[in-house]
């Protein structure tokens, strides 16, 4: 069997009410050449079941299921098992434009790069036309000292997180989550940027990501929230 070009890499946690969506949201890409895996991260309701029976379905879904390490874990397990070249990473409760992998793809292939990203929308209600059609055009951008900072400042283009980006898997390899931290991306990414060297960018929102305010990093205060400062000063190196 031919391997796909990409990976659509979904940790599972608590998310049986979402991730019917989710999922319909990937399955409905114009681009077609992609492998789902979803891991169940020891997830306590129905999500793990819902993954099941949802590959039941669609032969290009594989489910893992691990006892509870956290998103960096299940990422980094998902990886180990992707079979695509590229890697897309999606929350369980986020959605994707229908053309978010096609024009992803054509950014990394047209450009010559390693990694293409967009920009997101962050609601609580998905958008009446965020399905819509969208004229989509990428700069490339070197990933020099001065244009990673302003790509901090930039919130628009989401610099410090996995999701709305295509990367090849090579990189993630070099560079993988650091398991048993949160604000494990936001330590990361800027590594992968440095790594890619050039990138292509596009400001268009083509990645919904659901404003959940029970989330991990919204709940209230803990001690584990200090790991934030880990994240800026893994940045800062």
């Amino acid at each position: 069997m031919k391997n796909p070009e990409i990976s659509v890499i979904v940790p599972v946690y608590k998310c049986e009410e979402y991730i019917e969506a989710c999922v319909d949201s990937i399955l409905n890409q114009t681009f077609s050449d992609f492998e789902i895996i979803f891991v169940d991260d020891g997830s306590p309701d129905n999500s793990g079941k819902l993954c099941d029976e949802l590959a039941e379905k669609h032969n290009n879904i594989t489910v893992i299921h691990q006892k509870n390490q956290g998103q960096a874990a299940a990422r980094n397990n998902g990886v180990k098992v992707s079979r695509g070249e590229w890697l897309h990473f999606v929350d369980c409760d986020d959605s994707l434009h229908p053309e978010i992998l096609e024009n992803l793809y054509n950014a990394v292939t047209k450009n010559n790069v390693s990694l293409a990203m967009c920009s997101a929308i962050q609601e609580e209600k998905i958008p009446e036309d965020f399905n819509s059609h969208k004229e989509v055009n990428f700069n490339t951008l070197k990933m020099t000292e001065d244009n990673i900072l302003n790509l901090c400042k930039n919130e628009k283009y989401y610099y410090w997180v996995v999701w709305g980006k295509l990367i090849h898997k090579k990189i993630y390899e070099k560079y993988p989550l650091t398991e048993g931290r949160i604000y494990e991306d936001n330590a990361i990414v800027c590594k992968w940027l440095h790594e890619a060297k050039t990138v292509a960018i596009t400001d268009a929102p083509l990645y919904f990501y659901y404003i959940n305010t029970t989330g991990t990093t919204k709940k209230a205060f803990t001690e584990k929230q200090l790991d934030v400062l880990w994240a800026f000063k893994e940045q800062i190196d």
